[in-house]
């Protein structure tokens, strides 16, 4: 048996967050607080030094979001990064302190936990496994030469004006967010994120770009040195070839000859600048870690989501399939789904996750233990293959 013992972080021990994080000053300002984000903290009964009774050895940041599914609503927990101090960098430490993170959100009506680990085995990696964390999804990234893109001439020569954000842009970012997610699995955003994301986070630079006298028609948000994790949006070709020039020459500057985002294949960026430049368009699917997710409350989610499965099978009608007798249940660990006659298919956790988030490509079906035929046809219409990827700013 474990000697940790997994707690809140007491209120007194808040000025910590702001000590031991990178960003802990723009966290302690972040709207609601103490409120939306709970600190949990492993101690030790065992006195590391004379001075200590409890010690602080593995600390993390959990913060409730609500995750857009198409039209549903699902609430997620997002577990930041497991932080365990040395001489306690080991799973078993990890694994306490996921397990009463774990327990923490079961009882706050969680449906489903995230959260993302770099790449490669680790003990946090091996912790998230053994407690039934599965990828979620794969990191797709698009490159580009940056000489070549600072190169290009304005679109029907057409140059917009490039400026930094301001706290009047706001509403217009909220906007091209909407608009470039929609229909896409995503978190909401409010004013007051917004508003924080902006003026207070430390580290990051962000750029729109407007016609003159006009108003803003993109915006490219990304840490102060070049990096992968990017967000970007603009609502036309113009706008989205202005933000690239503008971001090319930026990483020029830095030293940076290739560009490389985290931006998914079927990102309307990439459609707007796909004759304009050489793309290429990869996709790792990291054997541990990267983004993991785990199913907390199964039923809660089914009852979540149910209304907009249902609404696809009504608009994609098979033949021999009556979507009023098509039956989803869950239990601790399952899905189970049946079409109202002998066909019934049993899925593991597992391959729950990666249905919920379009991860088994129809090809794949054939695989799963016990598919019929019928299901093969049904699955692909209840939970379609997609391209999930989060912005950056909802994870760096």
């Amino acid at each position: 048996m474990s000697a940790l013992a997994v707690r809140h972080l007491y209120a007194e021990e808040l000025p910590l967050v702001e000590a031991l994080y990178p960003d802990g000053r723009a966290l302690i300002t972040r709207p609601g607080f103490q409120l939306t984000m709970c600190w949990i903290a492993a101690t030790s009964p065992y006195p590391l030094t004379s001075a200590d009774t409890q010690a602080v050895v593995a600390r993390t940041l959990v913060e409730p979001r609500s995750l857009r599914y198409d039209r549903a609503r699902l609430r997620a927990a997002v577990i930041g990064e497991l932080i365990v101090e040395p001489g306690h960098y080991r799973r078993q430490c990890a694994e306490d302190l996921l397990a009463g993170v774990l327990d923490f959100v079961a009882g706050h009506g969680v449906h489903l936990a995230l959260m993302h680990v770099p790449p490669g085995s680790s003990p946090v990696t091996e912790a998230a496994i053994a407690l039934g964390f599965v990828p979620a999804w794969p990191y797709t990234l698009v490159e580009f030469d940056a000489r070549e893109a600072a190169a290009l001439p304005p679109p029907m020569g057409v140059y917009y004006l490039l400026r930094a954000i301001d706290r009047a842009d706001l509403p217009a970012l909220a906007a091209l967010y909407d608009q470039r997610w929609e229909g896409q699995i995503r978190f909401s955003r409010g004013k007051g994120w917004w508003r924080w994301q902006i003026s207070q986070r430390a580290g990051w630079i962000g750029s729109v770009v407007e016609p003159h006298n006009g108003p803003v028609r993109g915006y490219w948000i990304a840490p102060a040195t070049p990096s992968p994790g990017v967000e970007i949006a603009a609502d036309s070709p113009i706008a989205a070839l202005n933000l690239v020039t503008a971001a090319a020459r930026w990483h020029l500057n830095a030293g940076v000859d290739r560009v490389r985002w985290l931006l998914p294949p079927d990102d309307p960026l990439i459609a707007h600048i796909s004759g304009q430049l050489d793309l290429t368009v990869s996709a790792h699917y990291p054997r541990q870690g990267g983004w993991l997710a785990r199913v907390i409350d199964a039923r809660g989610l089914i009852r979540a989501i149910e209304p907009e499965v249902r609404a696809r099978i009504h608009a994609r009608p098979l033949s021999g399939i009556d979507p009023a007798h098509v039956i989803l249940r869950a239990a601790e660990d399952r899905l189970w789904l049946a079409t109202g006659r002998r066909e019934a298919l049993s899925l593991a956790a597992h391959d729950f996750v990666a249905l919920l988030f379009g991860a088994i490509h129809p090809h794949r079906l054939a695989s799963l233990p016990g598919i019929t035929p019928e299901m093969i046809a049904l699955l692909p219409v209840l939970f379609p293959a997609r391209q999930v990827a989060l912005p950056a700013l909802d994870w760096l």
